[in-house]
């Protein structure tokens, strides 16, 4: 495709535990949406008449970060890299072909 407006990914599919995921996308699109789950993580300023929300990640960021599930993502990605995503794929379609 020539523009993706977003790319999603989930840990569980590069066989990592812990949850992890991420959405990648233009910071401006993430900027003027409004925080899913307004918390102080996501506040940069709070008046009697208004909240004033974060900017780029840390507005939609809320929480405390899943730190052991982002190593283990990053961790099962180079894993399946130094294996070889093709060899990866041929070896799934494989399994799909004793399945069915």
């Amino acid at each position: 495709p020539e523009h993706l407006d977003f790319i999603a990914a989930a840990g569980h599919k590069t066989y990592s535990p812990f949850g992890a995921s991420f959405l990648l996308g233009d910071v401006e699109i993430f900027d003027e949406a409004a925080p899913y789950i307004p918390s102080g993580g996501t506040v940069s300023l709070v008046t009697e008449d208004a909240a004033f929300y974060l900017t780029g990640p840390d507005r939609h960021s809320y929480g405390t970060p899943n730190i052991a599930g982002s190593i283990a993502f990053g961790d099962s990605l180079d894993f399946l890299s130094n294996i070889g995503i093709d060899k990866v794929r041929k070896h799934e379609l494989e399994l799909l072909k004793v399945m069915l």
